[in-house]
């Protein structure tokens, strides 16, 4: 009888180590899904918020473009000859410094588009891409000729 109750008692010890030892097996298993689903998420995010930052950097990179044309139009950098001459031509801006403006990658690059109207508009149209995302600008001036004024004061003089 003393035996039997031993054994009985060896047995409860192993079933008992057993049991430990799927109840530590189901704890990893949960834990390593937790782990992986934070990392699917972690990527998940990133690869969204790089998304965004690349649409970003292209509407940012297109908008600036499009002001410093305007600004070298405006103080006279780029002379109104010298734009009439471009219709119907294309050019690349390049500024290795800036995203958006690489010389050789044409992935990674923005374009100005020239059209001359025959009513004196010109219509430029600026694109830019950094890999997937492409972002354009219209810019249409209009052509007015400066007249001069018709009265004697037209010309100012400073005597000194």
């Amino acid at each position: 009888m003393l035996e039997r109750l031993k054994e009985i008692n060896g047995k409860t010890k192993k079933s008992k180590q057993g049991v430990v030892l799927v109840t530590i097996l189901f704890i990893l298993a949960i834990a390593l899904i937790f782990i992986a689903s934070a990392l699917m998420l972690t990527t998940a995010t990133r690869t969204r918020l790089y998304t965004r930052a690349e649409d970003n950097q292209a509407r940012l990179t297109v908008t600036s473009a499009a002001e410093s044309f305007y600004q070298a139009l405006y103080m006279q950098e780029i002379t109104d000859a010298q734009l009439l001459g471009l219709g119907g031509t294309s050019i690349r801006l390049v500024n290795e410094a800036v995203p958006g403006m690489s010389a050789s990658d044409h992935t990674n690059c923005t374009f100005a588009y020239f059209t001359k109207n025959a009513d004196k508009t010109m219509v430029i149209d600026f694109k830019t891409r950094i890999g997937d995302q492409v972002e354009c600008i219209k810019m249409v001036l209009d052509y007015n000729e400066q007249t001069e004024p018709a009265h004697n004061f037209a010309h100012m003089l400073n005597v000194s």
